[in-house]
């Protein structure tokens, strides 16, 4: 039976020596999904990517790309890359390096719809070595297309790119999802991660913690935040002893994150500091990382029912 899935992933796991740097990853992106691969240093991000893009074979487990071995897929042009600290040849102007691109595959996207799609009709005759750090994330994000990938791989791809260079990025990325391509991205910036993917990966110590959509992970977290001032300030260490959950200082305030709404505000209101200015919200994708890569994968599965 033929695979749903554009990226699959079964029992992956990979060990150096006797270390399990990824131990029994399971998922599968579908087609023209976008899905955030989120977790903290040494969680095993890099050693999937590198497993996904047959960079690395599998201990045990299999990974899949449109049913083909990563390497095979590599070689046919489904798969795209745009790593970080990638080296652009000095010397080249960035048609020159894209028309290289191109040759390496059977059939690579048109040059104008990659030259469109990436954004840069204005840089084309430029050296590489003249470009700034966004533009060079553009070229290196037009040669990661350059082969009509079928899935793109994307490790931290707004890195050096001022605000609005990202915002055109992204919706330049939603215009690819919309043709099927299916994305797979690295990103420490929690606000991209929880606007432009739809679903999550989050790994912690090479396990699978949580995969699920932004919203889901949120809601099923059972961690609103109450927003409050007080008319005296106090230590975070203090408030946190005195309301019994963890607090957040930020700049307009104070941020208790609490399972305990009512019991919670009750303590707040109690304070003889003179609390006002209250507001409830739903947990955010910080506390969301923070909490379940502390409490690991089985726990979490545990309270999501699923996975």
């Amino acid at each position: 039976m033929e695979s749903v899935f554009s990226l699959e992933c079964h029992a992956l796991t990979f060990r150096y020596g006797r270390a399990a740097a990824l131990d029994g990853v399971t998922f599968g992106c579908t087609q023209g999904e976008s899905v955030a691969l989120l977790g903290p240093n040494g969680a095993g991000k890099t050693t999937l990517i590198k497993l996904c893009l047959g960079l690395l074979t599998p201990t045990q487990g299999t990974v899949t790309v449109l049913g083909q071995d990563p390497k095979v897929a590599a070689r046919n042009g489904i798969i795209g890359t745009m790593l970080q600290h990638t080296h652009l040849p000095g010397d080249a102007t960035v048609a020159e390096l894209l028309r290289f691109q191109q040759a390496l595959y059977e059939h690579p996207l048109p040059m104008a719809d990659v030259v469109e799609t990436a954004g840069i009709s204005e840089i084309l005759t430029k050296r590489t070595d003249r470009l700034s750090g966004g533009q060079i994330r553009r070229v290196e994000f037009a040669m990661a297309i350059a082969g009509n990938p079928a899935v793109l791989f994307l490790d931290e791809p707004t890195e050096g790119m001022d605000l609005a260079t990202r915002q055109e990025f992204w919706h330049r990325l939603d215009i690819l999802k919309n043709y099927g391509t299916t994305v797979l991205f690295a990103s420490h910036d929690l606000t991209e991660t929880d606007r432009y993917s739809d679903r999550i990966l989050l790994l912690s110590q090479g396990h699978k913690v949580a995969f699920d959509q932004p919203e889901q992970l949120k809601r099923s977290l059972g961690l609103p935040r109450i927003r409050f001032r007080l008319q005296i300030p106090l230590t975070v260490e203090d408030l946190s002893e005195r309301l019994r959950c963890q607090v957040i200082l930020e700049s307009e305030g104070y941020v208790a994150v609490t399972p305990h709404v009512d019991e919670t505000l009750r303590r707040i209101v109690a304070l003889p500091q003179q609390a006002y200015h209250f507001a409830l919200e739903d947990s955010g994708l910080d506390e969301v990382f923070s909490h379940l890569t502390a409490m690991g994968g089985d726990r979490h599965e545990e309270i999501m029912g699923r996975n």
